[in-house]
């Protein structure tokens, strides 16, 4: 079995998990990582810092975990998400993790959660669909 080199380049991580990346990519032969600090709503940049440590001539996994929820509509998250993989070559990842508009109970707990914070967390209604691509 071979041994396919690997990188990471990671937004808003705390600098342990960072530090946990680096030590798993140290076993892999060419195995890079990094963290950027940039606003998701500017995906060009994000993709430009991000092709220093990811080589994007080769399919990639882009991870949206709990991000996109934290993004209103008005900032337009289906854009962000259809630019970062227009970017991508054939064969590569698009992972979204986010809450959805399931019941009374966590809409309330969401309202009231968001009360409490500057930035509210937004569920996607289940009628949406993800924005499509040929990625």
């Amino acid at each position: 079995m071979s041994v396919i080199p690997a990188a990471i380049c990671a937004r808003e991580v705390s600098p342990s998990l960072v530090k946990m990346f680096a030590a798993c990519l140290a076993t892999v032969a060419g195995g890079r990582v990094d963290h950027i600090e940039v606003d998701v709503r500017d995906p060009g940049t994000i993709l430009q810092d991000a092709a220093e440590t990811l080589d994007f001539s080769q399919p990639t996994a882009v991870m949206m975990l709990g991000i996109l929820g934290e993004i209103p509509d008005s900032d337009s998250p289906g854009a962000i998400v259809a630019t970062q993989l227009e970017s991508l070559p054939a064969r590569s990842y698009l992972a979204i993790s986010d809450g959805t508009d399931t019941s009374p109970a966590l809409n309330q707990a969401i309202a009231t959660y968001n009360q409490n914070v500057a930035s509210p967390t937004i569920c996607v209604a289940r009628s949406k669909s993800p924005p499509s691509s040929t990625a």
